[in-house]
């Protein structure tokens, strides 16, 4: 999977290698997803602290007395804490959705894979030994003869156990 902060750093290199696999760029869309994803977990965490910090002026407003003040944080925890699931989950769902779109993308090639449609297009580099012949026809290949049942193994005999005293 592509690591989105090197595709944050540079989307134009990013483009060009997916563009050497002959791959439309997405750095745009990733790039969307991304910043979506990250506005959303912001948001998210955002309402957890406000969460947090209106739970602990609820102790404090019921310790001096306060109760009205209480009950209006107490109301304001309530509503984050229905919305913030809902937030969670798109934050999933966006995460998942970006996920999915990197893992399917190729590997960018290095610089020195030479460009070209298929495997065709390769350099060949070094070479040795002799490369292994192949049979001019499937029924040419030496195949060892199917084993009858007077070749079989012959049944596990059993050994018996002496005691050594």
């Amino acid at each position: 999977m592509h690591d989105i902060r090197s595709i944050r750093e540079n989307p134009a290199a990013f483009d060009a290698g997916m563009a050497r696999r002959s791959v439309e760029p997405q750095s745009a869309q990733i790039l969307a997803l991304d910043e979506q994803r990250r506005a959303l977990a912001t948001r998210a965490q955002e309402g957890q602290s406000r969460r947090n910090e209106a739970s602990k002026a609820i102790g404090k407003a019921m310790g001096q007395g306060d109760t009205a003040t209480a009950e209006a944080l107490k109301a304001e925890v309530a509503a984050l804490k229905e919305s913030l699931p809902a937030l969670e989950a798109e934050e999933k769902a966006v995460t998942a959705q970006l996920n999915e779109l990197l893992a399917a993308l190729p590997n960018i090639p290095v610089d020195e894979v030479p460009e070209g449609a298929d495997e065709n297009d390769n350099v060949e580099v070094a070479k040795w030994g002799t490369p292994a012949r192949t049979p001019s026809r499937p029924g040419n290949t030496p195949t060892s003869a199917p084993r009858s049942a007077s070749t079989s193994r012959p049944a596990r005999r059993s050994r018996a156990r002496v005691s050594r005293s």
